[in-house]
């Protein structure tokens, strides 16, 4: 109990704090189905099967209007992909299941029509977004020695440090007198840059002797994702 009401106190004093310059504090959640693209030397892979996850992104918006249907939007989530792999036409063919872990914030330009109906307005986005990648594991389902054992493997080094999107979509935002603001959105993030580290080096032994690889040498993979924002916008003084 203590815990919530602190929570509470602290979501009004934020509240207070940016009322008076004009912005929008909220809070979002987002389910996401992420899609990966995979190539070496710039050729796509014939025989490699990348499939989507379910995964989840939440956390705190924040907005700034500074025109009666045109603002700013930003704020910081925690996103959840994954994606799995499987090489065709080859045994074995273990498959290799990847769940990543990012502190996202976006930045996106936000325009919305007049008043449809009842508080209603269509609105759509563009803009772009970084992500921090904090953590990634990959549930492998056979020994790939040097790579992967079989089972889980924290891999978050194999992984580039940044993550970004370019980022549109559109939805509707429905004004609820008194109470605060309904933000619903499709919106879908293209991944701009490689997630993969393609000069990471591992280092095994064999029979006494210490050899080096580069496993993602000429690798390139790009995540995007689509999610269904739901978010919920304190009454403040922006839009």
């Amino acid at each position: 109990m203590k815990k919530i009401s602190f929570l509470v106190v602290a979501i009004l004093a934020f509240q207070n704090a940016f009322a008076q310059k004009g912005f929008n504090f909220g809070l979002n959640i987002a389910p996401v189905i992420s899609l990966t693209k995979w190539d070496s030397s710039k050729k796509e892979f014939k025989n490699w099967d990348s499939k989507s996850r379910l995964g989840f992104k939440g956390g705190l918006m924040l907005g700034y209007g500074f025109a009666e249907n045109v603002g700013i939007k930003t704020g910081i989530n925690v996103l959840l992909a994954g994606f799995s792999t499987q090489i065709k036409n080859v045994t074995p063919n273990p498959t290799n299941k990847y769940s990543l872990t990012a502190v996202e914030v976006p930045l996106l330009l936000k325009m919305r029509t007049n008043d449809l109906a009842s508080g209603i307005h269509a609105k759509g986005y563009f803009g772009g977004a970084l992500g921090v990648n904090v953590g990634a594991k990959v549930d492998a389902s056979a020994n790939q020695t040097p790579l992967y054992e079989q089972g889980k493997n924290t891999i978050t080094e194999h992984f580039q440090p940044f993550y970004t999107w370019f980022s549109f979509g559109a939805g509707i935002d429905w004004d609820i007198e008194g109470v605060g603001m309904l933000d619903l959105a499709v919106v879908y993030n293209l991944g701009l840059s490689n997630i993969i580290k393609p000069n990471h080096e591992i280092e095994y032994t064999i029979n006494s002797e210490t050899n080096k690889i580069k496993p993602y040498k000429n690798l390139r993979s790009r995540m995007s994702y689509i999610g269904l924002n739901i978010g919920f916008w304190f009454p403040m003084g922006g839009k």
